[in-house]
């Protein structure tokens, strides 16, 4: 998967999902889009949801 296509995954999973999501690289230099990055991953992106969500979702 690009980086780019990571992040598209990323924003749609924190808007819908209410939670943070990060794009990361694999140690075999696989990208993807995951909940909970492990430690021998790096890190490119952190996505946060908006802050709307949680409102939305406490309703």
């Amino acid at each position: 998967m690009t980086e780019e296509r990571a992040r598209y995954y990323a924003k749609k999973l924190a808007f819908n999902m209410g939670i943070t999501f990060y794009v990361v690289r694999s140690r075999g230099d696989g990208i993807y889009a995951v909940q909970v990055p492990c430690d021998d991953c790096e890190i490119l992106a952190v996505v946060s949801p908006p802050a709307g969500v949680y409102d939305r979702q406490a309703a």
